[in-house]
């Protein structure tokens, strides 16, 4: 188990080039880690992987923090926490952009996601699964708050935390900020294998609204329009920049107990406010960031 495991300013590439598969061949990442107590995962560049870019397996661990990392261009998930239980990780000031899942869960929970840029995936951006162990795991409390979502195709598909469906509470959400059209299906709920039904943002926190007793349930987020901006991540004189232009200033929210890392991507400390996402600077219009 890694127990304060320090693993920062990297670069993690072109891992799994000979492509194996399953159990008996291949069960890696760019980078692997189980259980990660009081460990930090910070300031690497992830990206090209055959794989995952990073796996925590048994869970994030607790007190970990997995921040100001750039995860891209990853076959796999960019990080996957896989099963899990009792755990209180971080994942903070990240850039993901082009990996299957931008974070996936499966059967595994205790995370905080706090202002991330998620600018793009294959397929959603946070995803939770479950799966049935003959151990004891669970799925419980998979906080999202502060994060910016722009062209994903899903942006957040969530399961149940077991096989009841009464059991999709646990999964919380507030102070986000959404570039979409309000009617685009941009949600989904998992119920199992074959049972998925994609929401558009009203619909989503309505049935949230109930499971998580009308407490954060994305009741504070904002969607935007996806006309109003254009974004990218750029690779050129070997440094990564974030580009961004956008018609008006993010709108703002309060700044709230569930910011546990008080500063973001570039260690701008929050006054009173904070607007979603990895950097706080942002302003109208052209946007260019040196990552």
């Amino acid at each position: 188990m890694a127990n304060r495991f320090e693993f920062t300013n990297n670069i993690v590439e072109r891992n799994n080039n000979l492509f194996f598969y399953g159990k008996q061949r291949w069960e890696s990442a760019g980078l692997k880690v189980h259980r990660p107590k009081n460990s930090n995962i910070s300031h690497n560049i992830v990206r090209n992987n055959y794989c995952h870019g990073i796996w925590s397996d048994q869970g994030p661990g607790v007190g970990s923090l997995f921040s100001n990392n750039i995860i891209l261009d990853n076959d796999g998930n960019g990080i996957d926490f896989e099963i899990g239980r009792k755990h209180k990780a971080i994942v903070t000031n990240n850039f993901f952009d082009n990996n299957e899942n931008n974070i996936r869960f499966a059967t595994s929970g205790g995370v905080l996601i706090q202002n991330n840029t998620f600018i793009n995936s294959r397929s959603s951006d946070i995803q939770t699964i479950i799966f049935k162990r003959p151990d004891k795991w669970d799925s419980l409390n998979v906080e999202i708050f502060y994060n910016l979502f722009l062209h994903s195709p899903q942006f957040l598909q969530l399961s149940p935390t077991d096989y009841t469906p009464k059991f999709l509470a646990s999964r919380f959400f507030n102070y986000n900020t959404y570039f979409m059209n309000p009617k685009d299906k941009k949600f989904q709920v998992i119920y199992d294998y074959k049972t998925r039904i994609s929401m558009d943002f009203d619909s989503w926190k309505e049935i949230f609204k109930d499971f998580n007793k009308n407490e954060n349930f994305d009741d504070k987020s904002l969607v935007l329009s996806p006309n109003d901006f254009q974004s990218s991540i750029s690779f050129e004189n070997n440094q990564y920049s974030y580009n961004i232009d956008i018609k008006n200033d993010l709108p703002s929210f309060d700044v709230t107990n569930k910011l546990i890392v008080k500063t973001d991507y570039f260690s701008k400390e929050f006054d009173n406010k904070c607007i979603s996402g990895a950097i706080q600077n942002l302003q109208k219009h052209n946007n260019k960031f040196i990552l």
